[in-house]
């Protein structure tokens, strides 16, 4: 069977969080609720409070899908509840969101600060809270992003990959 875009990343993840102790990043111990003893997947993949005021305090950032050195997109961004997004105004059609389907991860830049990244695509677009989050970010600007239902369906969720890391 031919592996899928993803799936060689997606086995790195489960294995580097079956390694992690929930009770040794402060989490209660494992209860029942958990099919498996590993962390789930929002315990590991964080932003920091230091990378949530940045996001938010600046315009935007520079996305690379993939592993290439491609310059890559520079792309409006917002924080919600603590999550990282990103939206192609364009739709899914956009090329830089195509990429970032098919590949699951890549990069971001901001200003210095560069982070190794996952990126999620699949049932975003009516996450409560985007479009008022892009519209106080960005005001008028923001309508390409928030108004249409092609931008909408093309939202993007990013967490940090190294989070997953010991």
């Amino acid at each position: 069977m031919k592996p899928t875009p993803g799936s060689h990343l997606g086995a790195f993840l489960r294995t580097r969080r079956a390694q992690l102790d929930p009770q040794e990043r402060g989490l209660p111990p494992t209860d029942t609720t958990r099919r498996v003893t590993a962390l789930h997947r929002e315990e590991v993949a964080t932003w920091t409070p230091e990378d949530q005021t940045l996001f938010s305090e600046t315009y935007s950032l520079v996305l690379t899908a993939g592993d290439t050195d491609h310059p890559g997109v520079e792309v409006g961004m917002v924080v919600v509840a603590g999550e990282l997004y990103v939206r192609a105004y364009r739709g899914v059609g956009s090329r830089w969101y195509r990429a970032a389907r098919k590949h699951g991860h890549g990069t971001i830049r901001v200003g210095t600060v560069r982070h190794d990244v996952l990126l999620t695509t699949d049932g975003l677009e009516r996450r409560a809270g985007l479009d008022a989050a892009f519209r106080a970010k960005y005001g008028s600007v923001a309508e390409a992003l928030v108004a249409s239902p092609e931008a909408r369906a093309a939202t993007i969720r990013i967490d940090p990959a190294s989070a997953a890391a010991p």
